[in-house]
């Protein structure tokens, strides 16, 4: 089995609270019905150890020629 992966990532917003926004979860969607699933989830921090960004490493089964 071979797999290909992509990622995307998010910036979360709020300050005290790191908060995905309604849109990231429209694109998860769209990706899944392309066959993309979510391998892994990593938390970006920059500053003070403030969750800034969200990165989803995903992946799917390649097709055989």
């Amino acid at each position: 089995m071979a797999w290909e992966y992509r990622q995307l990532e998010v910036k979360t917003r709020g300050f005290f609270t790191a908060r995905l926004p309604d849109s990231c979860f429209a694109e998860l969607n769209a990706l899944a019905r392309e066959g993309w699933q979510v391998d892994k989830v990593l938390r970006l921090t920059r500053a003070f150890g403030r969750t800034d960004a969200v990165s989803f490493l995903l992946k799917r089964e390649t097709k055989s020629a």
